[in-house]
């Protein structure tokens, strides 16, 4: 009887650093599944597009009627999140909510709730830590 052998998948695991791009499918390694068949570049130093950010925020508000916080951005767009969402602010006060403040450009923040929201996590859906975010239901 002959003995099976097994047949083992190596692939060069993605590096990362500044001069190497950072391509989706990289970490499959860690996991123990095989490559992609290509890679897909989601930016890096080698290439010449810029990586996605967004613009400066100018001002940011409350908007009683709605229950929304605008936050108002240089280029003209602007980004509204309900603001019984966000933790912190799921039981507090309208005029409490109502006295936000725009810091640096870059984040929000509640004085008297002591209360801090990065912009940048609420466009991309994070509304507070990883606690507060599995007890949300949509």
């Amino acid at each position: 009887m002959m003995a099976k052998r097994s047949r083992k998948l190596t692939h060069r695991r993605g590096k990362t650093g500044p001069d190497r791009e950072k391509s989706l499918g990289a970490g499959l390694a860690e996991i123990d599944l095989p490559p992609l068949g290509r890679r897909i570049v989601i930016g890096g130093a080698r290439t010449d597009e810029p990586r996605l950010q967004h613009p400066a925020a100018s001002a940011a508000r409350y908007d009683q009627a709605s229950g929304r916080i605008v936050v108002e951005f240089d280029n003209g767009s602007t980004f509204t999140v309900p603001a019984r969402s966000l933790q912190g602010l799921v039981d507090a006060p309208e005029g409490d909510i109502a006295e936000v403040e725009l810091i640096g450009g870059m984040r929000l923040h509640w004085k008297r709730l002591g209360v801090d929201h990065q912009i940048a996590r609420l466009i991309m859906g994070v509304f507070g830590t990883p606690e507060f975010m599995r007890g949300k239901q949509p």
